[in-house]
């Protein structure tokens, strides 16, 4: 018989994001698709296919909102075990919550509106699909709000990650990230927003506040396409470059920002462009980030940076 005679219901077609390690040779990666998709009155063994517990639940209390859909049975013969909390589906974020971590796999998009998100420590957002708003404000007063449960502790910000498998872009605006820091090997940069390998970034009319990383306080750009409009980076810091925004193969554009206010304990308090010669700056006021606020080769036109730079 012809494959159009099958009765396909809640299925999916997208790259399974496969990665193999020894005894689980076809694991899920840990934004597989494949995770809380599978039937929600499923009834499995108690274990999958290596040994491990099947469904496998959280490790916290999740809102109610999101507590089915982050515990549901995975697709395939292994369960994925971590708590990343896989969203399956397009959503829409809830306008006020409280949570942990919320991982946004390929083919998926996650909608903000009007949204309040407060963090434990060391959780945050990671975007391998997509992020989208719908609401219209301004970021001061309204849009989406994420921050830190504890201030002192932070939280991990947001980050835009690609595998080279599917191109996915995010387009967000009126959003405001406060009290975010990020540091280690698998989030070397951008306390607040981290960027990597992702296909294209949009972000517009948006506050970065009080972050901190490694390298990029506010901002951290590596192998990515990313365009920044109507944005301010204030009282960012880092460890090493790029107080406030930090670049590394990318071509990124940062237009109609205020940059102001930040620092680094052993480098360029502003922006630090590695290898971004196609890297832009437009129509920016880029002042008081210490006494060498930009380094590194980029574009500036019709801006206002303190102590000059060349451009037009």
């Amino acid at each position: 018989s012809s494959y159009q005679d099958v009765n396909y219901q809640n299925c999916i077609d997208v790259f399974p994001m496969l990665e193999s390690e020894p005894g689980q040779p076809y694991k899920l990666h840990p934004a597989s698709p494949c995770i809380n998709r599978g039937e929600p009155d499923s009834y499995a063994e108690a274990s999958d296919f290596a040994g491990n517990p099947r469904v496998f639940q959280i490790g916290y209390t999740a809102p109610p909102a999101y507590h089915n859909i982050l515990n549901r049975i995975d697709i395939g013969a292994y369960e994925d075990q971590s708590n990343r909390g896989v969203i399956p589906y397009d959503i829409t974020h809830p306008p006020a919550m409280y949570l942990r971590n919320i991982t946004i796999p390929h083919g998926v998009t996650m909608t903000l509106d009007n949204s309040m998100m407060m963090f434990d420590p060391g959780y945050g957002i990671d975007v391998y699909g997509s992020l989208r708003s719908t609401y219209v404000s301004h970021p001061l007063y309204s849009g989406s709000h994420m921050t830190a449960g504890n201030p002192e502790l932070g939280w991990r910000g947001l980050s835009f990650l690609g595998t080279n498998t599917e191109a996915d872009s995010s387009i967000i605006e009126y959003l405001r990230v406060v009290n975010a820091t990020k540091s280690g090997a698998d989030y070397p940069a951008g306390g607040g927003i981290y960027v990597n390998g992702y296909d294209k970034l949009i972000v517009k009319n948006f506050i970065l506040d009080t972050c901190s990383a490694d390298k990029g306080g506010g901002l951290g750009i590596y192998n990515s396409s990313a365009e920044f409009y109507g944005g301010m980076l204030r009282d960012c810091v880092a460890l090493s470059d790029g107080g406030a925004v930090y670049l590394e193969d990318s071509s990124a554009l940062l237009a109609q920002m205020t940059i102001v206010d930040n620092s680094s304990t052993s480098g360029t308090g502003g922006i630090t462009a590695i290898n971004s010669f196609n890297a832009s700056v437009m129509g920016c006021l880029i002042w008081n980030n210490g006494d060498n606020p930009i380094n590194g080769e980029m574009n500036v036109y019709f801006s206002l940076v303190e102590g000059g730079y060349p451009g037009d």
